[in-house]
């Protein structure tokens, strides 16, 4: 298959409804269920705090929430890329796109990653939100807490906290996506457990490493 070494736009459009056409109904079902879980969770938590709601917003209810989602989202949606290989016939068609490696490599990140980064916090933002002003508009007394990210870049979270999330962001959002592109056959689950044996590894032997020269001091003493 001969394609130009630029990237295409016409090709990219070509990916774009191939992936519609294959993967609608699994995107729109991962969108409903994140919908509702969000919702879902809001739901049940402002029904449980209704006496003490301003003390469930003191302690940086949001952030934590939001993370937590955030960080989930990561691992599920960038773990789904490059779904065409895990069946035969849908590998089939898309390698028999006309578009190259490169285009398909970065077709797969601006719909898991770009898109992702764009779209999630959007979504959060309105369900939140949306939640709220329904128990505010019902319950009038209950106070209409407006989320928004500044608050928590602003008041929250210190720089440090922030040089810490965006590293815990980058690390969710490329394991599963570089997973994807290795493992052929449940590739999250693989990543996860690689990545779990490579953390306790070196934690192993760390503490071991410890241990040995925390013996030597004392048997030098």
């Amino acid at each position: 298959m001969n394609t130009s070494n630029h990237i295409s736009a016409h090709r990219m459009l070509l990916l774009y409804k191939q992936y519609i056409n294959l993967y609608l109904k699994q995107t729109l079902i991962i969108f409903g269920a994140t919908v509702v879980t969000i919702t879902g969770f809001h739901t049940f938590m402002h029904l449980a705090n209704l006496r003490n709601i301003d003390s469930m917003f003191r302690n940086d209810y949001h952030g934590s929430v939001f993370l937590f989602a955030f960080f989930g989202g990561c691992l599920i949606w960038c773990g789904q890329a490059f779904s065409a290989f895990r069946s035969k016939e849908k590998s089939m068609d898309y390698l028999m796109t006309p578009a190259s490696s490169s285009e398909k490599y970065l077709f797969e990140f601006i719909n898991r990653i770009i898109v992702f980064l764009i779209f999630f916090p959007i979504l959060y933002w309105v369900l939140t939100n949306l939640v709220t002003g329904i128990f505010h508009y019902y319950i009038p007394e209950y106070r209409n807490y407006k989320f928004a990210y500044g608050d928590l870049i602003g008041t929250r979270w210190s720089a440090r906290e922030l040089t810490l999330i965006g590293g815990l962001a980058l690390l969710m959002l490329t394991l599963p996506f570089t997973g994807a592109t290795y493992f052929q056959k449940v590739p999250l689950l693989k990543t996860i457990l690689i990545v779990a044996l490579l953390v306790g590894t070196y934690v192993g032997m760390g503490v071991t490493v410890y241990r040995t020269s925390n013996t030597r001091i004392y048997a030098c003493q």
